[in-house]
């Protein structure tokens, strides 16, 4: 018979891997086969910025430079590694009372700059890989017999609970599996505008590496797949309208009782920001997501509120969590009454 193409090949394999992917995704090492197959559907892959040259060693230790020390993965990183001459302690048998953001390296690679890439955009690939990417998506994120539709407001539609999601942002698997995966929708959903000049978008100028400022990120649209991702995620109830959405007015305070109308996402904004796992999906969604709801995030998540942000700033895992807010901010409003409260 005839030998089938490797985008084939890549499909079917990927088709049979689907119905497995709810268990693959808590897997150490079933995530990483998703995280690759949702860049192969999406036509993207890894690119090394910042990357050191090959045998460059550190000056003052003489020690090789890795992507560890200077790049995008050491700008991830939370806390200092131990000194080498130290003994290591073994971990509790639970693995518990890891409070150190960025302990296990694994699940700061999903935060490497994408590269489109051209082979995996065909025609004839897209529109097979297209609906079997939405699959993928719906089944790593539970979403299977939800009635949440697809960005789009439906006043029948009810928003479920914090549960078995909630709990996979925080895995140290799964969590960084749902960080590549909503970066991955919103390059597909803005790869086209991306690279445009414009305040606060699309410049390698506000990109400063060492102050821990890295590139941009595109940024979805409403009604896209990344929208709906982050609906899921935060518990949001699409069909109650928060402050104002139109971004000509957005300089209007939002109301004091918003915080009340999306209760879910309130409480889940402020337990992901102190999880190690789970605050960099937080990050993630605050670099991501459109200017209006960046503002109503920091509403709902009490981040202009005085009291709840020196609780932030206090926390060894959230005050990175206000470090992203303030280099996102979208504006110089926004940035002034972030400072008021520090």
């Amino acid at each position: 018979g005839e030998v089938p193409s490797l985008n084939s090949l890549l499909l079917q394999t990927l088709e049979e891997l689907k119905p497995f992917a709810a268990d693959l995704a808590v897997h150490v090492c079933g995530t990483h086969v998703l995280r690759t197959a949702l860049c192969i559907l999406a036509g993207v892959e890894f690119v090394d910025a910042y990357a050191p040259a090959s045998g460059a060693k550190n000056t003052q230790t003489n020690a090789i430079v890795t992507e560890w020390d200077n790049g995008p993965l050491a700008l991830t990183r939370r806390g200092k590694f131990k000194d080498k001459r130290k003994k290591k302690k073994k971990k509790p048998a639970g693995g518990g009372g890891d409070d150190v953001r960025g302990s296990s390296r694994q699940e700061v690679t999903v935060m490497k700059p994408f590269n489109m890439t051209s082979d995996l955009r065909s025609e004839e690939f897209r529109n097979e890989s297209n609906s079997l990417l939405r699959d993928m998506v719906d089944i790593i994120s539970l979403a299977e017999g939800q009635q949440l539709q697809r960005g789009i407001k439906n006043k029948t539609n009810k928003v479920q609970p914090p549960g078995e999601l909630q709990q996979r942002s925080c895995h140290p698997s799964s969590g960084p599996l749902l960080v590549q995966m909503l970066r991955l929708l919103s390059y597909r959903n803005n790869d086209s505008n991306f690279g445009k000049k414009g305040p606060f978008s699309g410049t390698d100028a506000l990109a400063d590496r060492k102050l821990g400022i890295l590139p941009p990120e595109p940024r979805y649209s409403s009604g896209s797949e990344a929208e709906t991702l982050v609906y899921r995620l935060l518990c949001w109830d699409p069909n109650i309208t928060v402050g104002n959405d139109d971004d000509e007015s957005r300089e209007a305070e939002l109301n004091d009782n918003d915080a009340a109308k999306q209760p879910y996402a309130s409480d889940i904004i402020y337990g992901l920001s102190g999880e190690p796992r789970g605050s960099i999906l937080l990050e993630t969604i605050l670099h991501c997501c459109p200017d209006s709801f960046h503002d109503i995030l920091c509403k709902i998540g009490g981040f202009y509120d005085e009291a709840t942000m020196k609780e932030y700033v206090s926390h060894g895992v959230s005050n990175f969590v206000v470090q992203t807010l303030l280099v996102s901010a979208r504006d110089k409003n926004q940035i002034s009454k972030l400072v008021k409260c520090l």
